[in-house]
């Protein structure tokens, strides 16, 4: 097991939809890989995001539409990963880095947050003495942890992580043909129609975080930057969506007319990066 003390400020820049996710490109960037190569899967035109949340009753927490980024770095061959129910220490000490499920009523009671999802999961790495340095993705905290207390939290599956392999030049044209040949572009823009606004909220959430990873992904190849004025304009909207719920604002047609705007704009500047990208 690879012996280090995590930084949180790594995580900086991460676009990971779940906890796993952020801490394999955690680990690959503090490998020094290009993570974003990984991001090639992570298209999905802004109506089927929508649909899935709107009409599937899919939640931001278990959107299963783009393949998840452990997935993605397994089956390229970078990274190889095994799991166990039990707690078992040889099994953590003979693996790169190891992911360890927590109770949630441990994550309740250290941060006083609620979680997303109940498999909350932190990144361990050996600091000797039968502790761990660990890290965790939300909120962000690093520290040591005794194997003692990793039993008492323990909540019932560990992940371990090896890295298999670096990421070749060759493999990064074959993405960006894959990523090509996956970008359907919607034809028009339709406006949701919203009853929920955590719903609407998690459309946009789900939407910038996507298309952050499209835009440092495109960036490996163009020059991408005209994508960033769209990239706040999400930000701005999705903050704008979640203060309406925080006010109790039940503004449904003020929510879709700002998801009806989001698409549109989605529209124009994803038909420019295909272009770009071909």
């Amino acid at each position: 097991m690879k012996r280090m003390e995590f930084d949180k400020e790594l995580l900086n820049g991460l676009h990971g939809l779940s906890c796993i996710e952020n801490f394999v490109l955690y680990i690959l960037k503090k490998e020094g890989f290009s993570h974003q190569c990984l991001y090639y899967q992570s298209y999905l035109p802004f109506s089927e995001i929508a649909k899935e949340l709107i009409y599937k009753k899919t939640s931001y927490a278990y959107f299963y539409r783009v393949k998840r980024i452990q997935n993605v770095a397994a089956e390229s061959g970078i990274i190889q990963m095994q799991t166990r129910s039990e707690l078992d220490l040889d099994f953590i000490c003979n693996h790169d880095y190891v992911c360890v499920m927590v109770k949630p009523e441990y994550m309740k009671d250290k941060y006083n947050v609620g979680l997303w999802r109940e498999d909350h999961y932190i990144l361990l790495a050996d600091a000797g003495g039968f502790q761990f340095y660990y890290l965790n993705d939300t909120p962000r905290d690093a520290g040591i942890i005794s194997f003692d207390l990793l039993r008492q939290i323990y909540g019932g599956k560990t992940i371990a992580i090896d890295i298999k392999q670096k990421i070749r030049g060759e493999m990064k044209q074959i993405y960006l043909r894959r990523l090509v040949q996956s970008m359907e572009i919607d034809r028009v823009a339709e406006k949701c129609n919203i009853s929920n606004l955590i719903t609407a909220r998690d459309i946009l959430g789900i939407c910038r975080i996507l298309r952050k990873r499209l835009y440092e992904f495109s960036s490996m190849y163009i020059d991408a930057d005209y994508l960033v004025p769209y990239l706040n304009m999400l930000d701005k909207q999705y903050m704008a969506i979640e203060y309406l719920r925080l006010r109790k604002k039940d503004d449904y047609d003020k929510a879709g007319n700002i998801l009806l705007n989001v698409a549109i704009e989605d529209i124009k500047n994803m038909a420019c990066i295909l272009t770009d990208l071909k």
